[in-house]
C-alpha cells in the first residue's frame, strides 16, 4: 500500500509489482535482534531511535537468560506497539495489501525459498536471473529455538493473524491440536 502512494497516477497498473514475505515466526525473532544488533542510527526516526534503546535495553536486562530475553519480550505489551508504530514490527499484509486484506501486487515470493520465487520475479519481469546478495544479516539462533512453548507460538501466530492467513495459513497447524 505504500508503494502505491509513491508511483506516478496511472502507472501502478502497468508494472510489474512484487514483494517477499517471511514466516511471522522467524521475521520477529529477526526483527528483534536487528534492533538490539544494529547500532542506532542518528538519522533514524524518534520512533526508530527509541526502539532501539528499549530492546536494547530489554536485552542487556535479559542478557544472562538462556534465549536473550525474547520470550519475555513476546509477552509483553511492547510488541503490540511496536508493531503500530515500526514497519520492523509491523504485520506484512500492511504493505503488501488493501484495506480489505486482498494482495495488490502481481507476485508474492517467500524468503523461505527466495531463490526459487526470485527466479520466478526474474522469469515473469523478463530479465535474466541474478543471484541476490545476502545482506543485513542478524545473528541468532534458528528461529524454533526462540519458542520454546506453544504459548509463545500462539501468541506472535495471533498477533500477526492476518500475516498467517493470508501467507502462512499452513502455520495454523502448528498451534492447533
Amino acid at each position: 500500500m505504500l508503494a502505491r502512494r509513491s508511483v506516478v497516477p496511472g502507472g501502478w497498473e502497468y508494472l510489474f509489482k512484487f514483494a517477499f514475505v517471511r514466516n511471522p515466526l522467524d521475521r520477529l525473532v529477526s526483527s528483534y535482534f536487528h534492533f538490539v544488533q544494529k547500532p542506532v542510527k542518528p538519522d533514524e526516526s524518534s520512533e526508530y531511535q527509541h526502539c532501539y534503546q528499549a530492546l536494547k535495553a530489554h536485552h542487556a536486562s535479559h542478557a544472562d537468560a538462556p534465549l536473550e530475553g525474547f520470550p519475555e519480550f513476546v509477552l509483553t505489551d511492547k510488541l503490540e506497539e511496536l508493531m503500530r508504530t515500526i514497519n520492523h514490527f509491523r504485520p506484512q499484509v500492511y504493505f503488501v495489501c488493501d484495506p480489505e486484506g486482498h494482495v495488490i501486487l502481481d507476485f508474492v515470493g517467500r524468503v523461505e525459498q527466495l531463490d526459487k520465487d526470485w527466479e520466478e520475479v526474474c522469469r515473469r519481469a523478463g530479465q535474466e536471473h541474478t543471484q541476490l546478495p545476502r545482506t543485513n544479516v542478524t545473528r541468532h539462533r534458528p528461529w524454533g529455538d526462540y519458542y520454546p512453548t506453544l504459548e509463545l507460538r500462539r501468541r506472535v501466530l495471533s498477533l500477526y493473524y492476518w500475516d498467517v492467513d493470508v501467507f502462512y495459513p499452513e502455520l495454523w497447524n502448528e498451534v492447533t491440536p
